[in-house]
């Protein structure tokens, strides 16, 4: 039979490529990684304040450089721990605490292996909160404070993981199968053996 277009483009994977890019323990493992991450990410965000509070301001200094990069830090915009302003803002800091609890509780709403992804008017309702805090602050609606900060972070950031975790299973699944390709030599001979004792 002749091959198909669709077959050339998109090849149909063996039975041990499928079972591969559908191995639970893989789909786990990406999982417990991204939730690790998301753990010492947060736990690194608490401990700037607390290392500089207890005199340890190099290490200190060190964190607050790291996240520099990714934030503006302002300390009137930011959450206070023991004195000290945390790593990031209080959005920053909000969206990082929610993405940590997003993704602890995410098993008990979807399964880990699924790698299909919500409707997207769900990550624009995750993102709405945000945009409309700050435009509102900037255009003179209402004024943007610590709670509007916290409470529109919180909201994106515990969405996100329904977004991010189908992703990043998704993928590994992938290189998984790309790096494991199943070869088909025997099949190849067995049929030209077949050929040959016609």
């Amino acid at each position: 039979m002749l091959s198909t277009t669709s077959d050339i483009l998109h090849p149909p994977m063996h039975a041990g490529q499928d079972a591969l890019a559908s191995d639970p323990a893989l789909s786990r493992y990406t999982y417990a990684i991204i939730l690790t991450g998301a753990l010492c990410w947060c736990a690194a965000l608490a401990l700037a304040p607390i290392l500089s509070a207890a005199g340890w301001s190099g290490a200190a200094d060190l964190l607050y450089q790291f996240f520099h990069r990714i934030c503006h830090q302002l300390e009137g915009r930011s959450l206070h721990l023991v004195g000290e302003p945390m790593a990031v803002c209080a959005r920053c800091s909000a969206i990082y605490a929610g993405f940590l609890v997003g993704t602890a509780i995410y098993p008990l709403f979807r399964s880990v292996a699924t790698t299909a992804l919500p409707p997207r008017m769900l990550l624009a309702g995750a993102v709405a909160p945000m945009l409309l805090d700050v435009l509102g602050g900037l255009l003179g609606v209402h004024e943007v404070t610590t709670v509007t900060r916290v409470v529109s972070g919180l909201i994106a950031g515990t969405l996100l993981p329904l977004f991010i975790l189908p992703a990043a299973v998704g993928a590994v699944q992938q290189i998984a199968v790309a790096r494991n390709p199943i070869t088909i030599s025997s099949t190849s001979e067995g049929l030209s053996d077949a050929r040959e004792t016609e």
